[in-house]
């Protein structure tokens, strides 16, 4: 993972994604862009989150384990995406492996901003309050309790 500082390029991905509607005070300086090789991993299965990922450019698969690696396109995700809301929210580990398919390039929140700012911040949980509900709705969020919690709908 290479860190890049450049301010145009996170603040035209910022706005590209409308990420400043996520959270209600300035979070520019909270956010780092951050680009994955083409074949790195970006998450490590049984770690914890160090960031919360906006995933803004690339293509990345997930994957349970080594020998699982396929070409599932339900695993495949190529736009617009968040890592690690779930396993924050939970304060979980993840349970899964990401590999970068192409060079990305992810926006981070640093996890212990998210905890001590944006846990507090009506706006961050209002949009992930939506976000887990569209997931669970749709049957897009792979979780036995989330999976219980949508039959209930």
């Amino acid at each position: 993972m290479l860190k890049l500082h450049h301010e145009q390029t996170l603040k035209y991905y910022i706005d590209k994604y409308n990420l400043n509607d996520i959270f209600n005070v300035n979070f520019i300086k909270n956010m780092e862009l951050h680009c994955f090789n083409k074949n790195e991993l970006i998450v490590f299965k049984n770690s914890t989150p160090d960031y919360l990922y906006f995933l803004v450019d690339g293509t990345v698969i997930k994957f349970k384990d080594s020998y699982s690696l396929q070409n599932n396109s339900s695993n495949i995700y190529d736009e617009f995406c968040i890592i690690g809301a779930l396993e924050i929210f939970t304060h979980s580990n993840f349970d899964y492996n990401l590999k970068a398919l192409d060079d990305c390039i992810c926006i981070g929140v640093p996890i212990y901003i998210i905890k001590n700012i944006a846990f507090k911040d009506a706006h961050f949980l209002k949009y992930f309050c939506e976000f887990f509900s569209s997931k669970i709705y749709n049957n897009n969020l792979k979780s036995n309790f989330f999976n219980k919690e949508k039959d209930a709908i």
